[in-house]
């Protein structure tokens, strides 16, 4: 139980899909807090988005809420959603 409120300092580097069930505090610019488990939802962008390359837009979201938290084009660097202050990804996983 020593990993509940122990923080992912290095989530920025982790694969999107191995965040999925990690346990998030989600601030919106509103100030509104989500507190919930991260899931993986994998899409392809849309061809106006795309340009002339075949990608893939990895999110995460937290369960309930269809929300992106956090999104990663192509495998590359992970970015806040547009309306998300801040997050706080925790060791802790869902059961």
């Amino acid at each position: 139980m020593s990993d509940v409120h122990e923080s992912l300092t290095d989530w920025r580097t982790l694969p999107v899909s191995t965040l999925a069930g990690h346990r998030a505090i989600v601030q919106l610019d509103e100030g509104t807090i989500i507190d919930g488990y991260l899931e993986y939802v994998p899409s392809k962008l849309r061809k106006e988005l795309r340009g002339a390359t075949e990608g893939i837009c990895e999110t995460l979201t937290v369960e309930g809420v269809y929300q992106p938290v956090i999104i990663s084009v192509n495998a590359g660097e992970k970015h806040l959603a547009n309306g998300v202050k801040a997050v706080n990804i925790l060791k802790e996983m869902s059961a």
